[in-house]
């Protein structure tokens, strides 16, 4: 029997440089391709559709699908009721719809141009997690906690460090069950949870479908891709 190596589709070099050697040493009886924040138009059997990584790429519709499936995120606002809220002293934030890393966001003010962006309030966080999970697995694979160098209001991950251990909240199965819910109604097989906590509750940011990674996430994920590969496509193989 031909045995394929496990194609991998991205733009973050990180996964080339660290899970690519990995997921080559993971032979399949079938072809498959991991999808991660990028598609192949030729592939046929994949992880990740095409429609779910599309979803992931733009904020806005992400969070819409958040707020219709009850998953904890900061609620939206139209410009003329944030203008409003705001001219009131409500803290809110203006996010890119595809801005990453921090980039793009700042604190909403009256008279701001917000074109290509939308309107959250604001969410004091005390702690950040990325939380990596996939619903074809029906598990969480990894967790980091976001540790952040320099004191910020807002995140960008060159300020920031990952740590595997660390505390959990006391409601961290909370805060799982919601991570599984978000990367699925995404429709992806996998995916990385960004959740900002505090005493209160949590919110999940967003989810990126080709998080940057070291070492250990990317052999946690090159794991979870085998595994899932196998799941959905070994009994057609």
């Amino acid at each position: 029997m031909e045995h394929h190596i496990i194609n991998l589709q991205t733009y973050q070099d990180s996964h080339r440089e660290l899970l690519k050697p990995l997921l080559d040493e993971l032979k399949l009886p079938f072809k498959i391709t991991a999808q991660l924040g990028r598609v192949s138009p030729k592939a046929n059997w994949v992880i990740n559709s095409r429609n779910g990584i599309v979803a992931a790429s733009d904020k806005y519709v992400m969070k819409k699908l958040f707020l219709s499936h009850d998953i904890p995120t900061p609620k939206l606002y139209s410009y003329w009721d944030a203008w409003w809220l705001a001219l009131c002293g409500r803290k809110l934030v203006i996010k890119g719809t595809e801005r990453k890393n921090g980039e793009g966001y700042v604190e909403m003010f009256t008279g701001q141009n917000v074109k290509g962006s939308y309107i959250e309030d604001y969410f004091l966080t005390q702690r950040e997690f990325r939380v990596h999970a996939s619903p074809v697995l029906g598990e969480v694979f990894a967790v980091e906690k976001i540790d952040r160098k320099v004191s910020k209001w807002k995140k960008h991950l060159k300020d920031c460090r990952f740590l595997s251990d660390f505390y959990r909240p006391l409601d961290w199965d909370k805060v799982v069950a919601a991570c599984m819910t978000a990367v699925e109604v995404l429709g992806l097989d996998i995916g990385a949870c960004d959740v900002m906590w505090n005493s209160d509750g949590f919110t999940i940011a967003e989810v990126n479908s080709a998080p940057g990674m070291g070492r250990n996430t990317a052999q946690a994920y090159a794991e979870a891709i085998y595994n899932i590969a196998i799941y959905k496509y070994g009994d057609d193989s």
